[in-house]
């Protein structure tokens, strides 16, 4: 567990080092970089899952679209003029939050497959009959802690301990007579 955190540590402390190394940055070298080393990554995976061809072309496209617009951004809006340095550095931080666009495009599509993987003709819909079962079962539920509270009572618990007791006694008795 330690470890876990641990990792979870260095990948935040790795990605501040990032971010603000990008944003001293002098040159859009790191940025374009970046920007197809997502697009790279995402293409890969989008191929290597079971989607149809269909999807894997819409996706590929999809990402090269965003790469090209991350790269003119950061050439054109970015790196071309003259600028004051607070509008520098609220351009360079939009251009490290547009590194995230493709894996945000790409989350939602996975939320999009698990939301209608089931067709409505599979749902079922909850009956009073269903209700009442469940009810049911939790009133027999309740009702055998509550039987096992007092089978386990500490009165009941000595009485057994006693018994054993007894019953050893009378066994090692029966022995000796023996």
């Amino acid at each position: 567990m330690q470890v876990k955190q641990l990792y979870m540590i260095l990948i935040q402390i790795l990605v501040l080092f990032m971010i603000i190394s990008l944003i001293f940055s002098q040159t859009p070298v790191a940025f374009v970089v970046i920007y197809a080393i997502s697009a790279a990554i995402l293409i890969l995976h989008i191929h290597l899952t079971k989607h149809s061809w269909k999807v894997k072309s819409i996706f590929t496209i999809t990402y090269i679209a965003i790469l090209v617009l991350q790269e003119v951004y950061i050439s054109v809006g970015v790196f071309d003029q003259q600028a004051l340095w607070i509008t520098l550095f609220i351009k360079k931080l939009i251009a490290i939050i547009i590194i995230f666009i493709p894996y945000f495009l790409r989350y939602l599509h996975y939320i999009y497959t698990i939301e209608h993987q089931f067709a409505m003709n599979e749902l079922s819909s909850v009956s009073f009959d269903m209700i009442r079962d469940v009810v049911k079962r939790k009133n027999s539920f309740k009702s055998n802690i509550t039987k096992g509270k007092v089978a386990l009572s500490k009165e009941n618990i000595n009485e057994i301990e006693n018994d054993i007791r007894r019953h050893r006694y009378f066994k090692s008795v029966y022995y000796t007579i023996l």
